[in-house]
């Protein structure tokens, strides 16, 4: 941005309206909204709204249900976001060892994360479909399992189908971050290529 540009703060707040107006329309409103709504017992099905204080986060934190949808989520995020990054970085040290036709691997991995997540979430219902799903078909087919597994019906099979899909949608964003410019250095001191990875700082001091 010019510096002429800068010494006029009306043709700046011009320029940053548009975009102003939207943030406060999609992003703040909702939220200051659905924090109001929290004190009160607003229903769909109800169009009188009364405030009622902290009954509603009372009521949550003693019903035993949140404690395991908490849990659930809490394992489901964590353990996503680890494998992940550790798979986008091991993507990343890969497309970044010279190998042939690195970008079209590249453009490959990078696209899957183009992906929305609807159709992520399609596209692995079909996978672990209990009926006609591939997994079940290779798993079988190879002898692992005798008859077809319902995947998503079990509680702790579902969250792995959950993890797997976030795992395998998310490493290009990962490997973008960590290898931006595909300049990766030697560590000196242990010979680790993570010592000027952005994602990683200072890793080997860390490490050794």
């Amino acid at each position: 941005m010019s510096a002429s540009l800068m010494r006029q703060p009306l043709v700046l707040a011009l320029l940053f309206l548009p975009s102003g107006c939207l943030v406060g329309v999609l992003l703040i409103y909702p939220l200051v909204n659905g924090v109001w709504l929290g004190f009160t017992d607003a229903s769909p099905l109800n169009r009188s709204l009364h405030f009622v204080g902290l009954a509603n986060f009372i009521d949550l934190l003693t019903d035993p249900k949140f404690w395991e949808v908490l849990w659930n989520s809490a394992f489901l995020i964590v353990t996503s976001i680890v494998l992940s990054t550790l798979l986008g970085f091991v993507v990343a040290l890969m497309l970044t060892s010279g190998i042939r036709l690195v970008g079209l691997f590249r453009t490959a991995v990078f696209q899957v994360w183009l992906v929305p997540w609807i159709a992520v979430a399609i596209l692995w219902g079909w996978i672990f479909n209990s009926d006609y799903g591939i997994v079940n078909f290779m798993l079988i087919d190879v002898g692992v399992l005798a008859h077809p597994q319902k995947w998503l019906a079990d509680p702790l099979l579902a969250q792995l189908v959950i993890i797997s899909a976030f795992t395998w949608q998310s490493p290009g964003w990962h490997r973008r971050r960590s290898s931006r410019a595909a300049r990766f250095s030697w560590c000196r001191r242990c010979g680790s290529r993570f010592q000027r990875l952005p994602g990683l700082p200072r890793c080997c001091p860390a490490t050794s």
